[in-house]
């Protein structure tokens, strides 16, 4: 028999992080690290930090540490996925967010490594600024891997006159 006034605090970590699974508001999961140092120190680190995620490319450290810890990609509700800054414009020949098209291939598949663990993965945003190398296999990852999926926002980037960003198409799905 638990023998504390709060008996989830007894069980094993793994099994809180269990129960938290089924939390998606952020604001309900920082509510319940803040209650107490044990939730603290299980919550902050392991699910705070992976609920919204935003990455650029070529960037992808977060995506590696969830590719080495399968754990936490459970914990991903929300990922962006943008390119980085000072990008070449769509247009130019030059146009790449990772220095070669090999370390762009690269790229997308580490993001796709990781989407296929992401099952509890809700919404994805992508700021789309040229034709994927890998082709289909993002899009393949994602049905596959993340049934929880309710939210696709894709969105197409283009440069007006200024070269400054300008969204022309935004597509939003929900699944």
């Amino acid at each position: 028999m638990l023998s504390s006034p709060f008996p989830l605090l007894e069980l094993p970590s793994e099994l809180i992080d269990a129960v938290i699974d089924f939390v998606d508001e952020h604001s309900d999961v920082l509510a319940l690290a803040l209650t107490c140092h044990l939730f603290n120190a299980i919550l902050i680190p392991d699910h705070l930090r992976y609920r919204k995620i935003s990455i650029s490319l070529p960037h992808l450290d977060i995506l590696q540490d969830l590719i080495s810890r399968p754990a936490l990609a459970l914990n991903v509700r929300c990922l962006i996925v943008k390119h980085k800054r000072n990008c070449p414009p769509p247009y130019d020949h030059r146009h790449r967010c990772c220095e070669t098209a090999e370390s762009e291939t690269e790229a997308e598949n580490t993001l796709c490594r990781a989407l296929g663990l992401m099952r509890n993965l809700q919404k994805l945003e992508w700021w789309l600024r040229q034709l994927l190398y890998t082709k289909d296999l993002i899009w393949e990852t994602i049905n596959a891997s993340c049934p929880q999926l309710s939210e696709l926002v894709v969105r197409e980037a283009t440069y007006c006159r200024k070269r400054s960003l300008s969204t022309s198409k935004v597509r939003k799905l929900y699944l």
